[in-house]
């Protein structure tokens, strides 16, 4: 306010109106509660397919939300590969929870969001309780592939509602669980050669380098084989190695996870809107049979040999992927404009239970083990802790 609008004011009072400011367009964190069943019913009314579920606390107040759209749903069902990568990242806002999330890639190496749900925190009767949700949107698929890291109550949920789905294990996480547990780089490297090959005979050579850490082996043995080996694997993995598009997916709604709770919801609608629409019209102006993608691999496959096993796949045909887009995300407009269905019956929901902790929220994600921040340096002296805009380090003259 000082520099751009040369206002003198206290930080105390210019939080107070950007909090304001921020109810205004957004709602209070309090009162998106109540307005969030009104939001799910509308929400149902205009995107046709839509699964919108919650789940209450004592018929008042909020414990689980669900939010999955009819587009995403159909579009997975019949133009994606059967694979679901799912993952929880923390709510910044005043209310604690967290946000979970299940998501797919589509045939031009893009994400696919199928759901979203926000639940109190993640222990079995919250991911059990999401995976149900999936379910009730896909059905048994055959070949479904589950990806994720290894809390234990997303493989206890997955196990419980998907018994025949294949679930395995995120390779970074795998790798910063054991480099926290025996520190060694050489064995690293070991580990990924014998996780990604495809043949048993490569990767016996490869688990006979590691008998040097009869410790190591016996972790992964004790892990089973088929969930991070690919030569073990009963499934197709479709070369996802990683969670990481999880990840990227918590990146992109790392803001939006400081919201109201019904803004976060409207966030993540407005986001597959966008990219529903940019997806559809550029794979519409391609003239390839192929996606993207696909075309730049078989290319570089087509250069580097000269005999190909070749085991068709329509997933990463251009028709598919327009398939995938072809069903528009509408919006719902202001709340005084939303089309509400006929047997809408207005609820009045409270915030989650919970104490308040005394001091500052924490926002920023706390370091996994082994994991290693990026560090940014002035662009114009080389030092630490500023930028180039910032720099107040004199130039030297030599």
């Amino acid at each position: 306010m000082r520099k751009n609008y040369s206002v003198n004011v206290r930080y105390e009072k210019a939080w107070r109106a950007k909090e304001v400011a921020l109810g205004l367009l957004m709602g209070s964190p309090r009162e998106s509660y109540s307005t969030l069943h009104k939001y799910g019913q509308a929400l149902k009314a205009v995107n046709e397919g839509t699964v919108f579920h919650m789940k209450l606390e004592d018929d008042t107040f909020f414990k689980y939300a669900f939010m999955a759209l009819g587009c995403s749903i159909r579009g997975f069902g019949s133009c994606i590969r059967p694979i679901l990568v799912v993952d929880g990242a923390h709510l910044k806002g005043k209310y604690k929870g967290v946000l979970l999330t299940a998501s797919s890639i589509d045939g031009n190496n893009q994400i696919y969001p199928l759901a979203f749900g926000v639940v109190d925190k993640e222990c079995d009767d919250s991911w059990t309780w999401f995976i149900e949700r999936v379910k009730i949107c896909i059905g048994d698929i055959n070949g479904l592939v589950f990806i994720f890291d290894q809390h234990q109550s997303i493989t206890n949920s997955v196990a419980t509602v998907f018994p025949d789905a294949a679930h395995v294990t995120c390779m970074h996480h795998l790798a910063i669980k054991l480099n926290e547990k025996f520190r060694n780089e050489g064995m690293q490297i070991i580990l990924a050669k014998a996780a990604k090959t495809f043949k048993i005979s490569k990767f016996r050579y490869y688990w006979g380098q590691l008998a040097g850490f009869p410790r190591v082996q016996k972790y992964l043995k004790d892990i089973g084989f088929d969930k991070w080996a690919r030569a073990y694997q009963p499934g197709m993995r479709y070369n996802q190695m990683t969670s990481n598009l999880a990840e990227s997916m918590n990146a992109v709604l790392v803001h939006a996870r400081a919201l109201p709770i019904t803004a976060l919801f409207e966030n993540c609608r407005a986001l597959l809107q966008q990219w529903f629409y940019e997806r559809r019209t550029a794979a519409s102006s391609r003239g390839t049979v192929l996606t993207e993608y696909a075309e730049i691999i078989l290319k570089k496959e087509a250069e580097r040999v000269r005999y190909h096993h070749v085991r068709p796949i329509d997933r990463y045909q251009i028709e598919t992927l327009i398939l995938g887009y072809a069903e528009p995300v509408y919006p719902l407009g202001d709340e005084k404009d939303w089309i509400l269905l006929d047997d809408y019956v207005p609820k009045m929901i409270k915030p989650p239970k919970f104490v308040p902790r005394v001091g500052r929220r924490q926002t920023t994600r706390i370091p996994s083990a082994g994991e290693v921040r990026q560090v940014h340096k002035c662009g114009r002296c080389g030092n630490v802790g500023h930028n180039r805009k910032t720099c107040r380090q004199p130039l030297r003259t030599e």
